[in-house]
């Protein structure tokens, strides 16, 4: 019994560390309590499931690639993080699944830090701001700015189902938290996070009819103020401008990552070795300095993790959405708001995800396995509320 208490007091502990760490752009602090509360927890019989399964051969997958690793040390290390942090996110959310009542205190800790982080974002932004030129750029606590936008649409997509599904007095303010996070989002100049939140919204307000309201108001302002400021009209006109020279960086990038992969297409490179790497491959007058990362997840986890790696992580993917979809169709109330935002905030970070990699950080990182576990362990979710309270 003391030792339930204590892995119960520890899960408690992470999880709150979770949903306050991730909108100032580190969760890491979480991993430890989550890690340990779930190590001492009483042994309970283990369910099979498919996406578990497959998140431990992503890991599995990894360990070969060490072999053409050119830091060795460093992909072990990465490929260990990876581990620890799907088995104490992934296997973790059991407990806020089943137990709706915490969950709800958990939204309500993401809605406040949210709030804060996107207030310090602003200010950041503001402090050095320039109505013409790209300059500075809103960013949060612990990350740099497009891991600010990432964040961000994690954050208005929990704060509009909150708003969507709780009483009326609340909604005047929670409706204030909202615009100021979509304009943290819209000044982070996070293209990517940008082409995420509109993905994750149009999902959010095609599965939840009471929120199109909202989520028109939401993209109209965010067209607005992107309208509005020169600076970021011209952000957005680079999204669809392949000859402008931030988009043409992202495609010299993907040309030279198709390079290495064709070099080493069943074993990789080595997790986080792609930047050490990269120059050997760079091609002729695309000078870019040390990419961290292919800013493709699909393309970096193919090029650093081999073929295996890539078809175990797009089965982890593919199971979650349609898992995602089933449970949307056919659950009601407080358990079908769950399930919808959890697909809708997933696939918005998919999104993202297309033109960065923010899902092997173990500060941010853990978001993407927190939204995946929601999903696969959704049918077991708890809660007696008709409404966020």
């Amino acid at each position: 019994m003391k030792r339930e208490k204590t892995s119960s007091f520890l899960k408690k502990v992470g999880w709150i560390l979770m949903f306050i760490g991730i909108p100032v752009g580190s969760a890491i602090a979480a991993i430890p309590f989550l890690f340990f509360g779930k190590v001492i927890e009483p042994a309970k019989k283990r369910e099979k499931n498919t996406v578990v399964v497959l998140a431990i051969l992503f890991v599995l997958f990894f360990l070969p690639s060490l072999i053409n690793a050119q830091n060795k040390l460093l992909a072990l290390g990465s490929v260990l993080s990876l581990a620890l942090m799907i088995y104490a996110v992934l296997l973790g959310v059991n407990y806020i699944v089943l137990r709706g009542d915490f969950f709800n205190l958990l939204i309500r800790m993401l809605i406040v830090s949210a709030t804060f982080s996107s207030a310090y974002a602003l200010t950041i932004y503001f402090s050095n701001f320039d109505f013409l030129r790209f300059g500075a750029r809103a960013r949060t606590l612990f990350a740099g700015e497009n891991t600010l936008g990432g964040v961000t649409v994690f954050s208005i997509i929990w704060t509009l189902t909150y708003l969507t599904h709780t009483g009326n007095r609340r909604k005047l303010g929670l409706g204030l938290v909202l615009l100021l996070m979509i304009l943290a989002l819209v000044f982070s100049f996070s293209r990517g996070a940008w082409l995420g939140a509109v993905g994750a919204l149009i999902s959010y307000g095609f599965w939840e009819k009471k929120a199109r309201l909202k989520v028109a108001v939401a993209l109209f302002i965010a067209v607005i103020v992107l309208l509005s400021v020169p600076s970021l009209r011209g952000r957005l006109a680079s999204i669809a401008n392949l000859s402008h020279p931030l988009t043409r960086e992202r495609i010299y990038i993907w040309k030279a990552t198709w390079e290495m992969i064709k070099a080493h297409p069943l074993l990789g490179i080595g997790m986080d070795n792609y930047s050490i790497v990269y120059q050997k491959y760079m091609l002729k007058g695309a000078e870019i300095s040390r990419p961290s990362s292919a800013h493709n997840i699909f393309l970096n986890i193919w090029v650093e993790g081999g073929l295996l790696a890539l078809l175990s992580f797009t089965g982890i993917v593919v199971i979650t959405l349609v898992k995602g979809f089933r449970l949307i169709r056919s659950f009601s109330g407080l358990a079908r708001a769950v399930a919808v935002a959890s697909f809708s905030a997933l696939l918005g970070i998919l999104i993202h995800n297309q033109v960065d990699t923010t899902l092997y950080s173990m500060h941010v990182g853990p978001i993407f396995w927190l939204l995946v576990g929601m999903i696969i362990y959704g049918d077991k979710f708890s809660i007696k509320q008709v409404q966020f309270s």
